[in-house]
């Protein structure tokens, strides 16, 4: 049943994880594969996806084609916001009421707000159920939902942007009416805010770096077994994942020094220098890391601090089951402001950012950022509990193993900046690499006892040149015709996302009811 699956096992459950075995087995693949120097280079098969036909007019007069091939076929669309929102009305406006298998009746509104959301990022997964709009019906009344809908989508809006939204419309609905209901969604989670010139604004989120990042913490650990998730489709979220264009979090190097002195540490995926321009960071235990460590809790009956006990400051040493610190993951600028509104975070000055961020480098962890120039979100992952990791394994099982991921998944080929390159000339085979990768990713079974690399398990962490030696191992930047122009915020990036998904025929694919039994 639905209310057993754990926040990072969510995405995995979907797959058919068989599958898992038989691609384990698999060695090094082609593809971006590790570059190794004074050795014959691994082909390159990349995969180049073409936009649909056809041509869209848009209401200024200008043609909008489709997204050229060469941006397609980086993840990137595009679309303009008035067609994606077109085909995002189109879709939520095809959505009908809900008959649950006991007859009642879930109505239209709650299943059109469901749809919406979908819309954002990489989504809710496919197939409707009748446990999604359980939380939902509870928290919403249907006359709340409708407002919902009736808000600006795709864009940040203050409060008197969507008092005249509803006019212009013919909404009757009074100024008062509309700040109390951004509030309100608000503070359900369901409308994150920022803090503008023109004062407060909100926008409409996606699912999984959105409503579900943001909401249910407390809740969802106080009772694991019973709690049921909301929006989740009945299947397809792995493979929504995976079919996302570009991904939903990049791994960057660890630092300037993991990098090649040829090459080059892009600004955005400077860790540091994301930190310090940034002035409201916040942390908050990581959901990973926090869940062996509660669900450890619950089996021996002892109590645990909760999200907002954290954020008082005064449970900074708590451990996970690997003896890993539970406070690591960060929010930055506007998602930090919101995290701490909810209790669910404490901010942190850029020095405390900048420990939390080192003693992660030492421990041997992955530098993931939430995709886009603002990140919004920057974690420090140790795979064996790692959700981001969990995310490819769950597609690659839904996609048919690892070769078939690499060959579907544009996002997955593109989820570094950077190549790994080997010189064999200098390495001493000491082995220190294959020690130290975090994903299992190097053994030491190549020409002569070298190190060789799986190259779907790699990250491109650094983690191995951090601590290699000689120096041999080196992360070398990707060809700038092979790097798409990064999205400016979260919101942005759940547009992208979305018109890639729309582009490609990826929405709505399946809206029949599917059993829930592999939950």
């Amino acid at each position: 049943m639905m209310g057993n699956i754990s926040r990072r096992n969510f995405l995995s459950a979907i797959g058919a994880m068989g599958a898992l075995g038989a691609a384990g087995a698999m060695g090094t693949m082609t593809g971006c594969a590790p570059k190794v120097l004074n050795a014959p280079e691994l082909p390159d098969t990349g995969t180049a996806y073409a936009a649909q036909e056809g041509e869209v007019v848009l209401s200024d007069g200008t043609v909008w084609r489709g997204t050229p091939p060469e941006i397609a076929a980086l993840g990137g669309s595009t679309m303009p916001l008035e067609e994606l929102n077109r085909r995002r009305k189109e879709y939520v406006d095809a959505q009908t009421e809900w008959v649950k298998e006991d007859g009642t009746v879930v109505p239209a509104a709650y299943v059109k707000m469901r749809a919406l959301i979908h819309t954002h990022g990489f989504g809710c997964g496919e197939g409707l159920n009748d446990a999604m709009f359980e939380r939902m019906m509870d928290t919403f009344t249907e006359e709340q939902v409708e407002a919902y809908l009736d808000m600006p989508w795709g864009v940040e809006f203050t409060v008197n942007e969507y008092y005249h939204k509803c006019r212009k419309e013919g909404i009757e609905r009074t100024y008062e009416e509309c700040k109390e209901l951004c509030e309100f969604f608000s503070e359900k989670t369901y409308l994150p805010f920022r803090t503008r010139n023109e004062g407060r604004t909100y926008n409409i989120p996606g699912f999984a770096e959105g409503v579900n990042t943001y909401t249910y913490c407390d809740e969802y650990y106080a009772d694991p077994e019973n709690f049921v998730w909301p929006l989740l489709g009945s299947m397809g979220l792995a493979e929504d994942h995976a079919l996302s264009g570009t991904p939903v979090f990049m791994s960057v190097p660890l630092n300037k020094d993991v990098v090649s002195e040829e090459s080059e540490l892009l600004a955005y995926d400077d860790f540091d220098q994301v930190i310090r321009d940034h002035e409201y960071i916040a942390v908050q235990p990581c959901s990973c890391r926090y869940e062996t460590y509660v669900f450890e809790c619950h089996e021996k009956g002892e109590p645990f601090p909760t999200f907002k006990d954290f954020a008082t400051g005064e449970f900074t040493d708590y451990r996970d089951n690997n003896g890993d610190c539970i406070e690591t993951c960060l929010a930055l600028g506007d998602d930090a402001e919101y995290l701490v509104s909810l209790g669910l975070g404490r901010r942190i000055t850029q020095e405390e950012a900048l420990e939390i961020v080192q003693r992660a480098r030492d421990a041997g962890f992955i530098l993931h950022c939430l995709y886009g120039k603002e990140h919004a979100w920057a974690c420090m992952c140790n795979p064996k509990v790692c959700g981001i990791t969990a995310q490819w394994e769950a597609g690659a099982a839904t996609l048919g193993g690892w070769e078939e991921l690499q060959e579907q998944s544009v996002a997955f080929n593109h989820r570094s900046h950077y190549e790994l390159e080997v010189d064999l000339t200098e390495c001493i085979t000491c082995g220190t690499c294959a020690g130290r990768c975090p994903m299992g990713a190097i053994t030491m079974d190549g020409m002569g006892g070298s190190p060789q690399v799986t190259d779907y398990l790699c990250q491109r962490c650094g983690q191995c040149a951090y601590v290699c030696p000689q120096k041999a191992r080196k992360l070398v930047k990707r060809p700038d015709d092979e790097i798409p122009e990064l999205p400016h915020q979260l919101e942005d990036d759940y547009n992208l996302k979305a018109a890639w998904r729309f582009e490609h025929n990826l929405i709505g694919r399946d809206n029949a009811r599917e059993s829930l039994a592999h939950f």
